[in-house]
Order: structure tokens, then sequence, then C-alpha cells
């Protein structure tokens, strides 16, 4: 059963841009392994060497105090600290990271919601396309698969 309290029949990409942390990561630290973090010098899709599996950041709320992370850390959220998808569709439990960005640094397309494999193949079992298909169903909104380069390979729902 879908969390109901994050249904919407609908949500515009702007509204989503917006919409700000609904959970908390707990020990979470899949967006440390996907996304670019340029006040670290950590490129898109590897690991960050903060991140502390099953624990969380070693910046963020660590050493320093909350204002110890880096922007980019601080404002990201992926679609499931959002509030979409089901408790058991969080990142690192269903090995996608549902994104939403801009297709490409050049594009004028508008934004999407990408999922993103934390590791090599995470992508592809079943309790990941299940996460997909239900932040797709939450949102309104397909959720495109993409590989390494960001190439779409499959869209789901919307």
């Amino acid at each position: 059963m879908t969390n109901t309290t994050a249904r919407l029949p609908f949500i515009t990409l702007d509204e989503l841009k917006r919409r700000g942390m609904r959970r908390v990561c707990g020990g979470c630290v899949a967006c440390c392994y996907v996304i670019e973090v340029g006040e670290l010098g950590k490129p898109f899709r590897t690991p960050c060497p903060h991140a502390i599996p099953g624990e969380g950041c070693a910046i963020w709320g660590g050493p320093g105090g909350p204002d110890g992370e880096p922007k980019t850390c601080k404002v990201y959220r992926c679609a499931w600290a959002m509030g979409f998808g089901e408790e058991r569709d969080r990142p690192d439990r269903s090995g996608v990271l549902v994104d939403l960005r801009v297709p490409s640094m050049v594009s004028t397309d508008q934004p999407r919601l990408y999922a993103i494999g934390i590791r090599e193949g995470d992508e592809r079992t079943p309790k990941a396309r299940q996460a997909m298909t239900n932040i797709a169903q939450d949102t309104g909104h397909a959720v495109h698969l993409a590989d390494r380069m960001m190439n779409v390979l499959e869209v789901i729902g919307g």
C-alpha cells in the first residue's frame, strides 16, 4: 500500500523543486554515491569519503555542527526524502535514487525525475523497479531510468 499522505493526483515539477524534506534520511547515504558535490571536488557517480553506510554523513550534523556540511548536501532532496514512495523505497533499501534534475547541463529540456542505481545493476532489481513505480504513481510523473552516462534506458509510469 502506498503512503497515502504523500499521494497526489499530480504535482507540478515546479512544486517538486520547492518541496522540502518530508522524511529523515537516517543511515541512508545513497545520494553520497550519486550526486556531484562541487565543494568537495566529488564527481557525479563516485562515492563520497564522508559517507558512513548505515549511519549517515560524517560532515552533515557531525563535527562542525549542522552548518558543517557542503551547501549542495544541505539543500539536496531525493524523491523519497520529499515524501514520495513507501518506507521500503528508501534509496539504500531499494538500490535506486530517484532524483529531479535537468537532463543535461546544456539542455533546455524541462527537469525530469531520473532513477539512478546506487551501484552498477541496482536499478534492475525488482525492489528498485517497485520503488520507481511507486514514486511515479505518487508524483504523477514518469521516472526515467538512466545509465551511468544519464542516457535514458526506460521510462516508468507517468
